[in-house]
């Protein structure tokens, strides 16, 4: 499988608006998870890591 200029574009399309990795390899045809991610790496698309955000609350209780 060769990354044309199209497939280039509706992965970069589709890592844009969250669509996991498996998704667009379903989305796209004839290409894995895996190398929808090395494409997106070797492409410097951002990262899609999530953080918990923990908020704590400092109340009266909180000695």
């Amino acid at each position: 499988m060769s990354w044309t200029d199209e497939k280039v574009d509706k992965l970069k399309e589709l890592w844009g608006k969250g669509n996991t990795a498996s998704q667009i390899a379903e989305i796209i045809g004839g290409i894995s998870r895996n190398a929808v991610i090395g494409k997106a790496h070797r492409l410097n698309l951002s990262a899609k890591i999530k953080t918990r955000s923990h908020s704590h609350k400092k109340t009266d209780d909180n000695f």
